[in-house]
């Protein structure tokens, strides 16, 4: 792994980038899944939320699923 993956790895997004990239409907919606475990997260503050690029990454891939060739 190179220096310039790793520190992609560590970016930390905000619950508003994060929503866009899943393409959920409000901020709510994010920190639902971070609340409930679902998606890692860090909170910063009672009111600040960040999720690394790597744990956004690993939640996505968790949700592909196989389509059945016919």
């Amino acid at each position: 792994m190179t220096f310039k993956s790793n520190i992609n790895d560590l970016r930390l997004l905000k619950v508003e980038e994060v929503k866009e990239l899943l393409s959920l409907k409000t901020n709510s919606d994010v920190l639902f899944l971070i609340k409930t475990g679902e998606l890692p997260g860090i909170q910063l503050s009672p009111r600040k939320y960040r999720v690394k690029n790597s744990d956004l990454a690993n939640y996505i891939e968790s949700k592909r699923v196989q389509v059945a060739q016919l």
